[in-house]
């Protein structure tokens, strides 16, 4: 099975959304890819995030609302 990425990872470049800025809370994301075993290809990826004491990911998706979310996109 091949394994092999076709670009090398880049960091998100999403900065204020990274620093943590404007924002009330902090967290952590990390992307885990989706592998198709039949072919090694990734075809899509899922996101985790958690909060940086220890607080799971409802807990930190309940504090995003309308005057914080368009700093995730």
């Amino acid at each position: 099975m091949n394994t092999q990425f076709s670009t090398p990872f880049s960091p998100s470049s999403c900065k204020d959304c990274r620093d943590a800025k404007n924002l009330s809370f902090k967290f952590t994301m990390a992307f885990q890819p989706i592998i198709d075993i039949q072919t090694g290809a990734s075809y899509a990826c899922e996101t985790l995030v958690r909060g940086i004491e220890g607080q799971s990911a409802p807990f930190i998706l309940e504090q995003v609302n309308a005057e914080n979310m368009p700093l995730f996109f």
